[in-house]
């Protein structure tokens, strides 16, 4: 610890501006040079690195003389992820009816990228959902009202279950009440490959081809009380349009072996999907 009239010396070297004091060693530069540093480089780090001290030091000057921290807002505004030339091309493209996720995937960069370039030219940004057309409408009520399910909806025209919801509220799209059995929310979500999952409550007669944690594919699910009986492992049910997501009745067929590979399983002499196996007779 330093000794009163050590803390003296060090106060009226400070005080005549001969420097400033970091950890009790003596720094020459003084608080006006580190202030014009900082306005010049916009960093504390690079004024520390320029006058060979700590960034500390630096900070505490900078606290002191009550300068304002703007260094990372003039970065942000002054910094270019984009050339000119590409910038221009973003803005005319991007007025011309461009998405912003389009413009990174095509020229790279992030969402704030897009908006700083579009600043720069004066454009203002357009919410970024898009807007609900008249034919969307037509198309989600008509969807709906054919039987899928609003996450189907949602999937078949690349929106958010969020999206589906709110316009079926604000539209006054009525919702299908559901039935009786149904003791609890049943949970719709995707599955990678494109597929839907439902959940299945335990006392379901089909909560046997459930998962562990209670879901099954949808067109599964369909099939099976079709059938009136639950599938075999070995039983795959396949969509006819090639729609994973339209699990309609009439759009699904049963297979036996692989999706591709095997044969459609259907009756010879009616044409009824409604067939069983049983094992040959020893």
């Amino acid at each position: 610890m330093r000794s009163k009239a050590g803390r003296a010396i060090v106060a009226l070297f400070i005080r005549k501006g001969h420097g400033v004091v970091d950890r009790g060693r003596i720094i020459k530069q003084t608080d006006e040079e580190i202030v014009r540093a900082y306005q010049e480089f916009k960093s504390a780090k690079k004024v520390a690195k320029h006058f060979g001290i700590g960034s500390t030091t630096i900070e505490r000057v900078l606290r002191r003389n009550k300068v304002i921290r703007d260094g990372r807002h003039h970065y942000l505004v002054n910094v270019r992820a984009y050339s000119p030339e590409v910038e221009e091309v973003i803005a005319r493209e991007y007025q011309a009816g461009a998405w912003a996720c389009d413009l990174i995937r095509k020229y790279g960069g992030s969402n704030y990228s897009i908006e700083r370039a579009l600043e720069r030219h004066g454009i203002s940004k357009r919410p970024f959902v898009q807007p609900l057309t008249d034919q969307e409408l037509d198309t989600i009520r008509s969807l709906y009202n054919s039987g899928l399910s609003q996450t189907a909806v949602a999937l078949r025209l690349n929106r958010s279950d969020s999206f589906i919801a709110g316009v079926m509220r604000k539209y006054r799209i009525p919702a299908r009440k559901r039935g009786n059995n149904d003791k609890r929310k049943r949970r719709y979500r995707y599955h990678h490959h494109g597929y839907v999952l439902v959940s299945l409550d335990k006392d379901d007669p089909f909560y046997s081809m459930a998962h562990l944690k209670g879901d099954v594919f949808e067109h599964r699910i369909v099939m099976a009380r079709h059938l009136g009986r639950a599938l075999r492992p070995d039983e795959t049910v396949h969509h006819i349009n090639g729609d994973g997501t339209d699990n309609r009745i009439e759009n699904l067929q049963l297979r036996q072996g692989r999706h591709g590979k095997g044969a459609v399983a259907y009756c010879v002499d009616c044409g009824s999907h409604n067939i069983d196996h049983k094992p040959l007779p020893e």
